[in-house]
């Protein structure tokens, strides 16, 4: 519990900074992607990328999560046939 409220608190604190930031900047800029040329919010656009960065983050530590997930699941098995192994002999 401690652990996730370590984790929680500093990401809050970020969206909070990331919040306030944005209000504050309401000026229009002129952004030029590689296909979309438009007229966007400086605080649109923060909170285009800081929740891009997020899902990015939450997609990379669902995918490593998972590839642990895996091999632990993989040396289960394997201490199992061991110890299989063992009370055989």
């Amino acid at each position: 519990m401690i652990r996730k409220l370590l984790v929680l608190i500093p990401v809050l604190v970020l969206f909070a900074i990331a919040l306030a930031f944005g209000a504050q900047n309401n000026q229009v800029v002129f952004v030029d992607f590689f296909v979309v040329q438009r007229d966007v919010s400086v605080a649109t656009l923060v909170a285009l990328f800081v929740g891009a960065g997020f899902l990015f983050g939450v997609i990379s530590m669902i995918a490593s999560q998972w590839r642990l997930r895996l091999r632990v699941r993989r040396l289960r098995k394997q201490v199992q046939q061991l110890n299989k192994t063992r009370q055989g002999s």
